[in-house]
């Protein structure tokens, strides 16, 4: 039992190491968030390793930037449009 535990949790520290160089956590106290970054982290990850199987060059760094511009462009020209005191290039 303890040989099979410690086979199986050779992936999560993988996964936990390569989360670690890129990712989203703050500082909380609040659960829910704590869970809604991990969850955001793990499939952000989870979706850069299905691309990069398609596409080896992809860079992770690149892939974060293009995901998070791709969360934020809606809520961000939407804001513009309220508020014309904001940059031009949002």
């Amino acid at each position: 039992m303890i040989l099979d535990y410690n086979r199986g949790k050779a992936g999560v520290d993988q996964l936990d190491q390569n989360i670690d160089e890129f990712t989203c956590r703050r500082k909380t106290v609040r659960w829910p968030m704590i869970v809604f970054y991990n969850v955001l982290d793990v499939g952000c990850y989870n979706a850069y390793l299905i691309l990069k199987a398609q596409n080896p060059n992809l860079q992770r760094k690149v892939f974060i930037k293009q995901v998070a511009f791709q969360l934020t462009e809606k809520h961000a020209k939407i804001r513009h449009a309220q508020n014309n005191h904001l940059p031009q290039p949002v």
